[in-house]
């Protein structure tokens, strides 16, 4: 509680105090790749390559740290293991959620509009004024 409180803290005072025109993406700064994860298992593509491929994209273009959620889910789903259940839904969306707040930029990747849980990653990402770059 004490750490999600924190969090929206961070989260206000980045909103308010930080320049919102500029344009600059320093790649020094925590990133979040966000997209569909679902509707491509649907499709039956394999979602892990397509954030790690987005990924690869990004430590090209110069971007140092970078959270995935193909990666975030490894440790969900050992956790999860290791208390002898399967991870649910609400496993993974928490532990998004919870590095998605620590980032200051998020990539949005193609399809993320159909996606429930891509477009609260967009939600929280635009009230906590984090600059949000999209897949082209």
């Amino acid at each position: 509680m004490l750490i999600i409180f924190i969090d929206n803290i961070y989260c206000l005072w980045y909103y308010l105090i930080m320049d919102k025109k500029k344009k600059v993406i320093d790649k020094t700064q925590p990133v979040y790749i966000s997209g569909p994860i679902t509707s491509l298992q649907k499709l039956g593509e394999d979602w892990r390559q397509t954030f790690n491929a987005a990924e690869a994209n990004l430590r090209r273009q110069g971007f140092r740290e970078i959270h995935n959620p193909a990666s975030i889910a490894v440790g969900v789903e050992a956790a999860c293991s290791a208390l002898g259940r399967r991870a649910a839904y609400a496993d993974y969306i928490k532990a998004d959620l919870a590095i998605l707040l620590k980032c200051r930029t998020v990539l949005m990747l193609r399809g993320w509009e159909g996606s429930d849980g891509a477009s609260l990653e967009y939600q929280i990402a635009s009230a906590c004024g984090l600059e949000i770059i999209y897949e082209r």
